[in-house]
């Protein structure tokens, strides 16, 4: 693999350490019960841990220091976390370990380290917790309930963001009609509590 392809991993792998870390971190704060805080502290320090793993390849490869910048999807994470609670999004979180537990078998800076293991251990504890949290979760049945709309555990956050959506096209629509056949003030102002 050339330099530049290595740099580029780096970094990815980088930005997805970053990301669970700030995740962690503010599930640890939203917490309520002071086991699951500190075990997701816990988990924050490991990512923090790979992540200065994944600058120091990328300072040696010849790269730049390169300070976090997290992707809309996190931010959004974030936000649902501090506002509603960890419980809320450790569905998605636990998902996304999951897709993400083999990350680090095929790449060679990480043969001799514990990146892997501490990885596939993520994601089976976070499953655990997942799985206890909403009272057992049980794929198999859901599939049959739902058919091809049940993607698993992202489920409450995907809802929540497509509801505000469709609220705020629907009620923007119906107020566009009404100002397109009416140009009185108290017509759109109905309209709009409607």
């Amino acid at each position: 693999m050339s330099q530049r392809a290595d740099l580029r991993r780096y970094r990815s792998n980088l930005q997805n350490e970053q990301e669970g870390a700030a995740l962690y971190r503010v599930m640890a704060q939203a917490e309520n019960q002071p086991e699951l805080a500190e075990l997701y502290s816990r988990l924050a320090k490991v990512e923090e841990a790979h992540a200065d793993f994944w600058q120091r390849r990328i300072e040696h490869a010849g790269g730049t220091r390169q300070r976090p910048r997290l992707r809309w999807r996190v931010r959004l994470l974030i936000w649902a976390a501090k506002r509603f609670g960890a419980r809320l999004i450790l569905p998605t979180v636990a998902s996304s370990e999951a897709l993400n537990r083999h990350i680090y078998d095929q790449q060679p800076e990480t043969d001799h380290t514990d990146l892997p293991a501490q990885e596939r251990s993520h994601a089976r504890l976070l499953s655990q917790l997942a799985s206890h949290a909403s009272g057992g979760w049980d794929g198999a049945r859901y599939a049959r309930l739902e058919g091809r709309h049940g993607a698993g555990g992202g489920n409450t956050l995907r809802a929540m963001v497509l509801g505000a959506n469709d609220g705020l096209v629907s009620t923007f629509c119906l107020i566009m009609g009404v100002a397109g056949a009416s140009t009185s003030p108290s017509a759109l102002l109905t309209a709009a509590l409607a």
